[in-house]
């Protein structure tokens, strides 16, 4: 690179998904008993100040950590997948922001739904969850939806993205960004 180069910043170009890092600070699923998971994947961020919509979920989907199969019962690491979706078919434009009462509403509905031949998922459990995620939702949060789930967990749903996306029924998933603390929480629930 010439020296011209480097002041004027004509060196090789910076990906989309290189503009943001996710560094991987847990990862946990907690059953939902009969047939359920929530799993949270918690990271922190490190790249520009300035939050850019299409850069962050570029990068959050290259990201190494958001890449595994989900299903009621396990997680699996899968370089081309992310839940029941092949990774290549997801983008930016399918993160949309929701505020949170919109939020904690769809995440009480989610555990509330009796899916059927099931008993419900036990009381306590359902506490235990929305308690954790209304503890991530503060003034700097800005929560999102990916969209995609709406279609996959329609109970007429027959699409399938791959091969083993039929082992779960029904896929939700949101995101909580912290700006002032610079943290993701990925949110996934999946029921079979």
């Amino acid at each position: 690179m010439s020296r011209l180069d480097s002041v004027v910043g004509n060196s090789s170009p910076v990906g989309l998904a290189d503009q943001f890092e996710f560094v991987q600070r847990f990862a946990r699923s907690q059953r939902l008993p009969p047939r359920g998971l929530f799993r949270v994947i918690a990271t922190d961020v490190r790249g520009p100040r300035r939050f850019s919509h299409t850069l962050f979920f570029s990068s959050l989907l290259a990201a190494p950590f958001y890449r595994e199969l989900v299903a009621a019962h396990y997680t699996l690491p899968a370089p081309d997948k992310h839940g029941p979706f092949n990774a290549a078919d997801l983008s930016p434009a399918d993160f949309v922001a929701i505020e949170a009462p919109e939020l904690m509403r769809r995440i009480d509905a989610h555990l509330g739904y009796r899916r059927y031949g099931c008993a419900p998922i036990p009381l306590a459990r359902r506490r235990n969850v929305t308690e954790f995620i209304a503890s991530l939702l503060d003034a700097h949060a800005i929560a999102f939806e990916l969209v995609p789930c709406r279609w996959f967990s329609e109970p007429d749903n027959t699409v399938y993205p791959h091969e083993w996306s039929h082992a779960v029924l029904e896929f939700r998933e949101y995101g909580i960004f912290d700006t002032l603390h610079r943290t993701f929480v990925c949110l996934m629930f999946a029921f079979d």
